[in-house]
């Protein structure tokens, strides 16, 4: 689990995570259960963005918990003048 913060005009372009180091330690099986989750750590605020492929995620609540597919494209930006926050939790699944 990896807490992030953005700061204003703060963005990732988009990207899809390869994950090269993390994977290195793993089998191929525990490669295929490997999921990650996104959390809000802040109510959503005007200007804080999440893209995941054609989905847009906005008007979330503190504490909402999105599966996040690493190795599709995504984006995050913050253009509002708030710190944007949120938590980014990887776990290998059954």
């Amino acid at each position: 689990m990896v807490m992030y913060m953005m700061k204003p005009a703060m963005f990732t372009p988009l990207h899809a995570d390869q994950m090269q180091t993390y994977n290195k330690s793993l089998n191929d099986d525990d490669i295929t259960r490997r999921r990650r989750w996104w959390i809000a750590v802040d109510d959503w605020m005007p200007g804080h963005i999440l893209q995941h492929e054609d989905c847009t995620v906005s008007h979330y609540k503190s504490g909402d918990v999105f599966p996040f597919v690493f190795q599709n494209k995504h984006v995050g930006v913050n253009a509002s003048l708030t710190d944007r926050y949120y938590i980014i939790f990887a776990a290998l699944t059954k």
